[in-house]
């Protein structure tokens, strides 16, 4: 059975927050996820870097210091890097969600 990729967030049993990121692939099969600080990021194996197209290589999941708070941006492409600068930009999360929502 082919799963693909699972973004996946929720709170474990004893009430933390938890965050995975599942990656499956038939076709490009030659990846890991290496954890990098605060950032999970798909990387290509050991010399297979130029058999596939750079946007195979991502960062999947990036915790972001708020202050007084943090968050955690899980995603499945490039888009991540994006949230995460829009989301740092921007201290006030109730503006953030009105943004975030717009059609």
């Amino acid at each position: 059975m082919y799963v693909g990729r699972l973004c996946l967030v929720g709170v474990s049993k004893r009430g933390t927050l938890v965050a995975a990121y599942l990656l499956s692939s038939k076709t490009y099969f030659e990846r890991d996820i290496s954890i990098q600080g605060a950032t999970a990021k798909v990387i290509p194996r050991k010399a297979t870097a130029k058999l596939y197209p750079p946007e195979l290589f991502y960062d999947c999941i990036e915790i972001i210091n708020l202050g007084q708070r943090s968050t955690i941006v899980v995603g499945n492409g490039s888009h991540t890097d994006s949230v995460e600068k829009m989301i740092s930009c921007q201290s006030n999360m109730g503006s953030l969600s009105q943004t975030s929502l717009r059609p």
